[in-house]
């Protein structure tokens, strides 16, 4: 049986390789006393076959090892409060790099005195979830938000803010666009305060589009 040093060593060694068909997982804590909620626990022989199995699920962002179980989990688990775990290791897919943007337009603005609501309140940088300080759209039939990136690149996953105060439920039903072209359409039964939506499109146009009548409201919208 390999050692543990071996296999944590072996699960680095795949990060580095350029084959694409390997999973890329960094070890972020070792011997840790937490660890990201675990979504889903798998057996696991070893952190490589954790590795493996976490390529396999969609939205699994990393794993915990122990005791020959994996402890799979998304990266809102890995971003917010972390559980207790008894001397596990923990790994990650690296980061993703938030993409830059260089414009933005809406279909429609709630207010054209309150400069708040305009398309640059959900690009500010500001995560606050506070309506007065997010992008509104007037109440319509598929309204819609949209940003031009720097430039055209690769997009794994979009992250709304949703606001806070009332509503969240407005943002149930969403078509996710990349050049005019549906990558995700979003039909959810129960509210998101924060969510990660995936994509997997080439382009530089994203679109958040509302599927029903009413206002779009987006606190902030994170390109990766």
């Amino acid at each position: 049986m390999p050692s543990k040093t071996l296999l944590l060593a072996l699960v680095v060694i795949l990060a580095a390789r350029p084959s694409t068909q390997d999973p890329v997982f960094q070890v972020v804590k070792m011997g840790a006393s937490e660890a990201p909620a675990v979504a889903k626990s798998v057996p696991g022989f070893s952190s490589i076959d954790c590795a493996m199995k976490c390529a396999e699920i969609t939205g699994c962002f990393g794993f915990n090892w122990l005791q020959n179980l994996c402890g799979l989990f998304n990266i809102s688990s890995y971003e917010n409060a972390w559980t207790g775990c008894n001397n596990c290791d923990v790994f990650i897919l690296p980061m993703p790099q938030k993409k830059r943007a260089a414009n933005c337009t809406q279909s429609s603005t709630y207010s054209t005195t309150n400069h708040l609501s305009v398309c640059e309140s959900a690009i500010d940088g500001n995560r606050s979830q506070l309506t007065a300080l997010c992008s509104i759209t007037q109440n319509g039939p598929n309204e819609w938000w949209e940003v031009e990136l720097v430039n055209a690149t690769w997009i794994k996953y979009v992250t709304i803010y949703n606001r806070q105060e009332c509503c969240q439920e407005w943002l149930n039903k969403l078509s996710l666009q990349v050049d005019g072209v549906e990558c995700n359409r979003v039909n959810l039964t129960v509210p998101f305060s924060i969510g990660n939506f995936s994509c997997n499109a080439f382009g530089s146009r994203v679109r958040v589009q509302s599927l029903v009548t009413n206002y779009l409201i987006l606190c902030e919208v994170e390109v990766y």
